[in-house]
């Protein structure tokens, strides 16, 4: 509030006595009534931007990514388990997520992971990594050199 003169003072704040009880607030049925319209405010705009800027797509986009993601990630587990010794783990856990999704995609997905399955190491027996192995030729070119 501007005042005319600022040299005049500020009125104190009207306070109660402290006799006085001060005016009732608003009753608990208007505090709803306020926290239902603050709340149907925000799902209101929270869903015009769902629709008007692309939020259907983003979602779309998003559950595309994890799925698609996720059998890549499966693979690797099954592949890092062979090697540590816990093929019978990941094994059950790769049947588990084959039982969740449709059969379709499970009968495309279900021969990689056989093909995996079957490099895999078994347990206690650690292979060289690949740049390590020597073919027979190599060897016999080193032990002529």
């Amino acid at each position: 509030m501007l005042r005319a003169d600022p040299e005049e003072p500020v009125p104190p704040a009207e306070l109660p006595e402290p006799g006085e009880t001060p005016p009732p607030g608003p009753g608990p049925l208007v505090r709803l009534l306020g926290a239902a319209l603050l709340f149907g405010r925000a799902l209101w705009q929270a869903l015009a931007h769902l629709v008007f800027e692309d939020g259907l797509v983003v979602a779309g986009y998003v559950a595309f990514a994890a799925l698609f993601a996720l059998f890549p990630f499966l693979i690797v587990l099954l592949a890092i388990a062979g090697e540590l010794g816990q093929s019978e783990a990941a094994q059950e856990s790769i049947a588990l997520a084959l039982e969740l999704v449709p059969p379709e995609v499970a009968a495309v997905l279900r021969p990689v992971f056989m093909l995996v399955k079957q490099n895999a190491t078994p347990p206690g027996k650690l292979r060289q990594p690949f740049h390590l192995r020597k073919s027979r030729r190599a060897r016999a070119v080193c032990f002529t050199a």
